[in-house]
């Protein structure tokens, strides 16, 4: 790409320009002008506005030394896909990796899809709503756990990941896009509501299991283990 910034226009009126050096300055303290900055000023990507997550990083490649925490599986079908991500460690922080993202997958396609990418010994952590399907992992010889959920558990684990600055790797191109649409709701006005849309949300549900099961304050996190390249 060839980017040009409001440095390039040399007929920019000074006015202009000393709106725009103000936004640096506010950057500095404000998510909202450093992602206007981002892309007004400097002319790249920036996020949507109201985006739930806005912590994480992209990454090329999961570091050899990574640590294998656990991952997520959210259901789906016909309609929604079967997503599954896995969770790993690394010197003090989180990467989530899209191993699957799929739909019309009956459960021992799944299964054989799970096991093939993760093997059997990583836990899943799915969907409690459908202990039916989780049976069946298990007798495929998948190691299907139900997420424990309470009260608001959706707002919960959003607020446990935002508590992370975590990356997502660049093959993970569902949950990338997922993140990026991934929105809060407005009400006519345009203000936002304290609940997330329905909408780009099955690589980022199964996100959610695996960070609330592990990470979450009354969960016990067993010691990582690291997989075989």
């Amino acid at each position: 790409f060839l980017i040009l910034k409001y440095s390039d226009n040399e007929a920019l009126d000074q006015s202009v320009i000393d709106e725009f050096e103000l936004a640096r300055k506010k950057a500095l303290t404000s998510d909202y002008w450093a992602n206007w900055v981002k892309v007004y000023v400097e002319g790249e990507l920036g996020s949507l506005q109201g985006a739930v997550f806005q912590n994480f990083k992209r990454i090329d490649h999961i570091p050899q030394d990574a640590r294998i925490i656990a991952s997520g599986l959210d259901f789906g079908f016909s309609v929604d896909p079967s997503a599954v991500v896995v969770l790993y460690y690394y010197e003090g922080s989180y990467i989530v990796d899209e191993v699957i993202y799929q739909k019309g997958l009956v459960n021992a396609e799944l299964a054989k899809m799970i096991i093939e990418s993760i093997g059997k010994q990583v836990e899943i952590y799915c969907d409690s709503a459908d202990p039916k399907s989780i049976r069946e992992l298990k007798q495929y010889g998948v190691k299907a756990l139900p997420t424990k959920k309470g009260k608001d558990s959706i707002l919960y684990s959003i607020d446990l990941i935002q508590t992370y600055d975590f990356y997502v790797t660049n093959t993970s191109q569902n949950l990338l896009k997922e993140l990026e649409n991934y929105t809060w709701k407005t009400d006519r006005a345009g203000m936002s509501l304290n609940q997330p849309i329905d909408r780009f949300n099955h690589a980022i549900d199964a996100m959610r299991y695996v960070f609330m099961s592990k990470t979450g304050a009354k969960t016990t996190q067993k010691t990582p283990f690291r997989i075989s390249n």
